[in-house]
């Protein structure tokens, strides 16, 4: 015979689980939310767009963007601020940043607006990848600065 001692752990171990599942379906209600909520607003710009614009402008599914491997020439760690406020341009600028996303172009590349835009990418990218890792560190408190870029072409 059990003793209700027994039926008390059990019980309350019945509850834990019970708690868990209810936990994890909330989780999941409040996502499918959210995913309705955006399904909304997609649905809405759709169907309201070229009403409200009188045609002047339609609202497109965007096509999918993938990233493989995306990678800079280089970054600049600022370690001494200190050291580098004393230099001339640009050494003394970078002495407010953290770091530096670097682009090199030599002769031959090209500097059109299709490279500068591709560098750019490149630097959005390396600031999220930093935002996310201030955001795992559980930094509240300060955000990283925004990732500066310098781009480097001969002529």
């Amino acid at each position: 015979m059990k003793s209700a001692q027994d039926f008390g752990q059990a019980g309350d171990f019945r509850r834990t689980g019970k708690q868990q599942r209810l936990r994890s379906l909330q989780i999941r209600r409040r996502q499918r939310r959210r995913t309705d909520h955006r399904a909304l607003a997609k649905r809405t710009f759709a169907d309201e767009t070229a009403p409200v614009t009188a045609g002047g402008a339609a609202w497109q599914v965007p096509p999918e963007i993938g990233f493989s491997h995306i990678q800079g020439d280089g970054v600049l760690v600022v370690c001494r601020p200190d050291r580098l406020a004393g230099l001339p341009p640009p050494w003394s600028q970078a002495a407010m940043l953290e770091e530096v996303f670097l682009e090199v172009k030599m002769c031959r590349d090209h500097l059109d607006m299709i490279a500068l835009d591709r560098a750019v990418l490149r630097r959005q990218a390396r600031q999220v990848q930093r935002v996310e890792a201030a955001k795992e560190a559980k930094l509240p408190w300060r955000a990283p600065g925004q990732e500066a870029l310098w781009r480097r072409a001969r002529r």
